[in-house]
């Protein structure tokens, strides 16, 4: 894989709360936090593999694997005043119960966020990201874009801030936003619920009811919204990577 010179690499920087690259110890149950805040995660049930490149990811069995970061101030409430998160996939399917978590720090779907999958058909699912508020939470929408069994890149720039502002979801170098192809099934009402005291999760829920059945792997979150051209610039970097 040669690295394209156009777009820069991806380094963390101060505003980096999250970053978990690849790992070339396929046996551990910890996935190690390179951001420099330390926000190591515990593993169970889940198995390092290689992709065609050679980068490990993450496999995610569809009824009991998870990931788990506990909580520490440097996730907590990462929406406020605008944050991104970001992660490549390779799914199998949209997941156990047909809702597979990508990532969530929403206690059991009570506090904060979710970003997840949905609504699988022919081969493609939606990608669905939700913001919990103290009277009604926020949920929005991607067309079905997400290709089954290929690699995928998709982030979420949010700021929780105002009821009145909305996401902007990226799949792959493919933009969406409210009047663009992002739909708002619940518009947010209140004001953000805090998520301090609440784990991450990768590829669950806590309870365990929402594996994903697939690969994730790069996981990224910054309390900060990335512009979308830096995004897509690190589509475009690291698509070698995944062999698209």
């Amino acid at each position: 894989y040669r690295r394209n010179p156009r777009f820069p690499r991806f380094k963390p920087d101060a505003n980096t709360a999250l970053w978990f690259p690849g790992q070339d110890d396929a046996q551990s149950s910890t996935i190690r936090d390179r951001s420099g805040n330390g926000n190591d995660g515990t593993l169970a049930n889940t198995t390092w593999v290689q992709n065609s490149k050679g980068l490990w990811v993450l496999d995610f069995n569809g009824t009991t694997s998870i990931g788990t970061v506990s909580d520490a101030a440097s996730i907590q409430n990462i929406f406020d005043g605008g944050g991104t998160i970001e992660a490549w996939v390779n799914l199998r399917n949209d997941g156990e119960n047909d809702l597979g978590f990508i990532l969530d720090k929403s206690a059991n779907f009570i506090k904060s966020w979710t970003l997840r999958v949905a609504s699988e058909l022919a081969g493609q699912v939606q990608l669905v990201f939700l913001c919990v508020f103290d009277g009604t939470g926020g949920r929005w929408t991607t067309p079905r874009i997400v290709n089954l069994d290929n690699y995928c890149y998709v982030a979420v720039i949010y700021n929780a801030d105002a009821t009145t502002n909305n996401p902007t979801v990226i799949v792959d170098d493919s933009i969406f936003t409210v009047g663009s192809g992002l739909e708002e099934p619940a518009a947010p009402v209140g004001t953000r619920v805090s998520d301090a005291g609440v784990d991450l999760t990768i590829g669950n829920v806590a309870d365990g009811s929402r594996t994903t059945d697939g690969a994730i792997g790069l996981v990224r979150a910054s309390d900060i919204s990335r512009t979308t051209g830096v995004l897509q610039g690190t589509y475009r970097q690291e698509r070698g990577l995944f062999g698209v």
